[in-house]
């Protein structure tokens, strides 16, 4: 089975000189790691071939899209004692990641261009980090994507409120966030910054007996009329992946996969 593979990425590589005129385009980056922000049972792996990019913060960790300048997922590990800090200062203004080329990310005037449509929405949001150094790490527009403002700022909101309720309630959680992609062409800013059809959500939690609890969400990225039916929001993990070309928790078992991820769980 791995020669069948070895042969196949041979293969296409072959095909892609051909493609471009005998020069094979710059090599995929290594789509597997390991790392411990991202929990128990392993980041998050693409299941399908795109150009994206590992950024690793201080507190959060994402696989960043060099072609939408969006990321495709965004992992953090948010504690009690982190979302129930208080944390003054003013506001961060939002800043275009160092760690990302300038061709393949997204800058503040892209946004500028469509500030009465969409705001710069955050997959990480700032107010789950107990610190301030923390939160202004949160500001890089890699941390962020193109979302309808009254979704932003109403049932995303709410919905982010009620998940670091959850966090206070069991100790920790493990969230990876991201956009959902269609059929939408849809892009705003002078460097085409891809706006996403939906927003996914994703939580892990497990109790000092190892007992393990997973719930995931899809929001359209449209306005929702209050009061905020959350229930409304839950799907299978299963069909997060099928929706964005992710597997999540690589490393369960077959049989702890099952359990977890085929059926929309209740909302917690």
């Amino acid at each position: 089975m791995r020669a069948l593979r070895l042969e196949l990425i041979v293969l296409l590589g072959l095909v892609a000189c051909r493609s471009t005129g005998g020069v094979a385009p710059p090599p995929l980056p290594p789509r597997v790691l390991d790392d411990p922000l991202c929990g128990p049972y392993g980041c998050p792996r693409t299941t399908v071939l795109i150009q994206s990019q590992i950024v690793r913060h201080t507190a959060y960790l994402l696989d960043h899209s060099n072609h939408r300048k969006t990321a495709l997922w965004v992992v953090h590990h948010p504690t009690r004692a982190e979302v129930e800090a208080e944390v003054d200062g003013a506001r961060p203004k939002w800043r275009s990641d160092p760690n990302l080329p300038p061709e393949a990310r997204a800058e503040d005037d892209d946004y500028r261009a469509a500030t009465d449509t969409y705001d710069r929405g955050h997959l990480a949001p700032n107010a789950d980090f107990g610190t301030k150094e923390l939160r202004k790490e949160t500001f890089f527009l890699s941390n962020a994507v193109p979302q309808v403002s009254a979704n932003n700022q109403g049932l995303w909101r709410m919905l982010e409120e009620r998940v670091r309720g959850w966090v206070k309630a069991r100790g920790e959680l493990w969230i990876i966030t991201g956009p959902i992609y269609r059929k939408s062409v849809l892009a705003i800013g002078p460097g085409r910054v891809a706006v996403p059809d939906a927003m996914f959500k994703i939580l892990l939690a497990q109790d000092e007996a190892g007992h393990t609890e997973v719930l995931a969400l899809v929001a359209e990225n449209r306005p929702y009329s209050a009061p905020y039916d959350f229930s409304a929001l839950l799907e299978s993990v299963d069909e997060v992946e099928r929706q964005t070309g992710l597997n999540f928790f690589p490393e369960l078992s077959a049989e702890a996969e099952r359990r977890l991820e085929s059926q929309a769980s209740e909302l917690w």
